[in-house]
C-alpha cells in the first residue's frame, strides 16, 4: 500500500512536470509567432489567427485541462506542418519555421506524455499480474 501512494505522488509529479512543460512550450511557440510576425502588413490578423490562441492554449493547459491538452496535440500536427513548409520554401523564415517545427514537436510529446505514461504503467501492472 505503501509503494501504490509514493507511486501516485511520483505519477501526480510527473503529470504536473508535464502540464507544466507544455504550458511553457505553447507560450513559447506563441512568442515566437509574436516576433515572427511583428512586421506583418496584416499584423493584427496574424497574431488573432497565431498567437492568441497558443497564447489562451497555454493558459488552459497550465490548469490541467485536458481539451486542452488534446487540442495542443491535433494543432501541433498543423504548426508542425506549417513549419516544415515555410523552411522549404522561404529562406528568409528559415529560423523561425525550424524553432516553429521544433516547438510542435515538443508540444506533441508534452500532450500525448501523460497517455504514455499511463499505458507504461497499465502494462508492467499486467506483466506483474501475469508473472
Amino acid at each position: 500500500v505503501a509503494a501504490a501512494g509514493v507511486a501516485d505522488a511520483a505519477d501526480r509529479a510527473a503529470t504536473r512536470r508535464t502540464r507544466i512543460g507544455l504550458a511553457l512550450a505553447l507560450f513559447a511557440l506563441g512568442a515566437l509567432y509574436l516576433v515572427w510576425f511583428r512586421h506583418d502588413p496584416h499584423l493584427v490578423a496574424a497574431y488573432a489567427i497565431f498567437a492568441l490562441p497558443l497564447l489562451l492554449l497555454s493558459v488552459f493547459a497550465a490548469r490541467g485541462g485536458r481539451v486542452a491538452r488534446f487540442l495542443a496535440g491535433v494543432l501541433a500536427l498543423l504548426w508542425c506542418s506549417h513549419g516544415v513548409m515555410i523552411a522549404w520554401s522561404d529562406p528568409a523564415h528559415r529560423g523561425y519555421a525550424l524553432a516553429e517545427t521544433a516547438l510542435a514537436i515538443v508540444i506533441v510529446f508534452a500532450a500525448s506524455a501523460d497517455g504514455l505514461r499511463e499505458r507504461a504503467r497499465k502494462r508492467r501492472a499486467k506483466s506483474e499480474a501475469s508473472a
